[in-house]
């Protein structure tokens, strides 16, 4: 986990940096009252308990129309 840069003197977490999504979910968990992040890691919070098989398929197809829509064709070789 990211580290933590202040503790009271009874030891209770009061800021930590978040590096990861699953650092920011385990800040929250133990009770941190200031969680640092980035935009790009607040950003992927509502992926946290997304169902992973429906996750793929989402990524599979977004991949498949940007290609399709590109125009890019594979050609057997021969």
């Amino acid at each position: 986990m990211g580290e933590f840069s202040n503790l009271s003197a009874e030891g209770a977490k009061l800021d930590v940096t978040a590096m990861t999504t699953l650092d920011q979910v385990q800040a929250d968990a133990i009770g941190c009252h200031i969680i640092t992040v980035t935009y790009d890691i607040l950003k992927k919070l509502p992926l946290v308990g997304k169902d992973l098989g429906a996750y793929s398929l989402e990524t599979g197809k977004m991949c498949r129309d940007d290609a399709l829509k590109s125009g890019y064709t594979l050609q057997p070789e021969p």
